[in-house]
Order: C-alpha cells, then sequence, then structure tokens
C-alpha cells in the first residue's frame, strides 16, 4: 500500500491543504470562535484554514511484525491454541 511505512513506522508528512481540510477548518474557527474562551483554539484553527501547507505527525501504528523481532507472547499463545484446537476438531 502507498502509505503502509507511513502507518506501520510513524511519519511527519507534509502536504498541500485541500478544499475538504479548508472546509472543515474554517467551521472547526467558527464552532471555536463562538465559545467563550475559545479564541486560542479559534486563532489554531483559521491558521491552518489560511495555510497553503500543513504538517501531520502520524503516530506509529504498527499493524505488521518486523522482521527478527519475536512474536508478542499473548500473540502466539492464541495462535497455538488455535492450532491445537483444528487438530482436535480434524481428529476423530
Amino acid at each position: 500500500m502507498k502509505y503502509a511505512q507511513a502507518h506501520n513506522e510513524g511519519a511527519k508528512i507534509t502536504q498541500k491543504v485541500t478544499a475538504r481540510q479548508r472546509r472543515y477548518f474554517w467551521a472547526m474557527y467558527y464552532k471555536h470562535s463562538k465559545r467563550r474562551g475559545g479564541s486560542k483554539q479559534a486563532d489554531a484553527w483559521k491558521a491552518m484554514a489560511l495555510a497553503q501547507t500543513i504538517t501531520i505527525k502520524m503516530p506509529k501504528r504498527q499493524f505488521m511484525d518486523m522482521p527478527g523481532k519475536a512474536m508478542s507472547w499473548t500473540l502466539e499463545q492464541r495462535l497455538v491454541a488455535h492450532i491445537e484446537r483444528m487438530i482436535h476438531e480434524a481428529l476423530p
């Protein structure tokens, strides 16, 4: 997949602000500007709505085992139990 490595290892992604993102940022700006004391948040949303590019920090969401690393103990126990259950069901 195109973004598999970024999701698996985490990354900082810089991209142009899309029209959809801009609409969302403006909606959040209007929502926070109506609140009392929400001016700091409203200013941050306005800055994102007016920006040409934004940087997104994607946290590490590891979904694939890394080569050379041991499988987690819980996952290993679940696999062993599943295989044993399949063997017992297959035997008469």
